[in-house]
C-alpha cells in the first residue's frame, strides 16, 4: 500500500489489496483505515488472513469495507490478486467521458489494449440505507464483475479503480499503467486541445 501511496495512486485512507494463493483456501486482505492505522503506513502484521467467506482467521483489525467485492472478483478464473486504487487522473477522464486507450505498445501489451472498463455512477447502484457510502452493493458488484470479464482494468466512476492479475505484481503494474496512460492523454490534450487516437498513431 505504501508503494501505491508514494505513486499518488491512493489517498491516505483509501484503496485496498486482496490476494489468494491458487492452492489455498485462504486469502489475504488489507484492513480498513481505522484505529489510527492509515493505508500509507500499513505493515505486514496489519494484513488480515480470511477464509473464502470473508471471515477473519488471523489479524487484529477490521477487513476492508470492500471485502465482498474483492471476494467476488477473486472467484473469477485466473485472478489471484485485486488492487482497488483511486488513480486521480484516470478517474477524472472517466468523469469527463474521455475514453482511455493505450498510447504506447507497452501499455497495450500489458493488458490495456482492449481498453478500460467503465462502471458508471448511478444512485441506483448504491444502497445507502444498508451499506456505507463507500461500499458497493450487489448491483455495483455485478456491474464490476461483468466489466472484468472483458477488461483487466476497470474504473468505477465517482469511486475508484480496479485492476486484477495472476499476482499482486501484475495488478500493481496495471494500476501504474492505467494512471500513466491517463496522464499522457491529459497532458497531450493540455498542449494540443485534442485527444489522441492511440490506434491511429500506432498504425502510421
Amino acid at each position: 500500500m505504501s508503494k501505491l501511496y508514494a505513486r499518488n495512486l491512493i489517498t491516505i485512507n483509501a484503496g485496498g489489496i486482496a490476494a489468494k494463493h491458487p492452492d489455498s483456501d485462504y486469502l489475504f486482505i488489507t484492513p480498513t483505515g481505522v484505529n489510527g492505522v492509515t493505508k500509507a503506513d500499513l505493515k505486514p502484521r496489519d494484513v488480515l488472513k480470511c477464509d473464502r467467506s470473508g471471515k477473519v482467521i488471523e489479524g487484529r483489525l477490521k477487513p476492508s469495507s470492500e471485502i465482498q467485492l474483492y471476494l467476488k472478483i477473486l472467484d473469477l478464473p485466473n485472478i489471484n490478486a485485486v488492487i482497488h486504487a483511486t488513480c486521480p487522473i484516470a478517474i477524472s477522464l472517466a468523469l469527463a467521458g474521455v475514453e482511455i486507450k493505450p498510447i504506447t505498445p507497452l501499455q497495450g501489451e500489458s493488458g490495456l489494449w482492449n481498453g478500460v472498463g467503465i462502471v458508471p455512477f448511478s444512485k441506483e447502484l448504491y444502497d445507502t440505507t444498508k451499506y456505507p457510502r463507500i461500499s458497493p452493493n450487489l448491483n455495483l458488484r455485478d456491474f464490476t464483475l461483468k466489466s472484468l470479464s472483458n477488461h483487466k482494468a476497470v474504473i468505477l466512476v465517482n469511486h475508484g479503480t480496479i485492476t486484477v492479475g495472476e499476482n499482486i505484481d501484475e495488478a500493481f503494474y496495471l494500476t501504474e499503467l492505467l494512471e500513466e496512460t491517463a496522464i499522457m492523454i491529459h497532458t497531450t490534450h493540455s498542449y494540443t486541445k485534442k485527444f489522441l487516437d492511440a490506434y491511429a498513431i500506432l498504425e502510421k
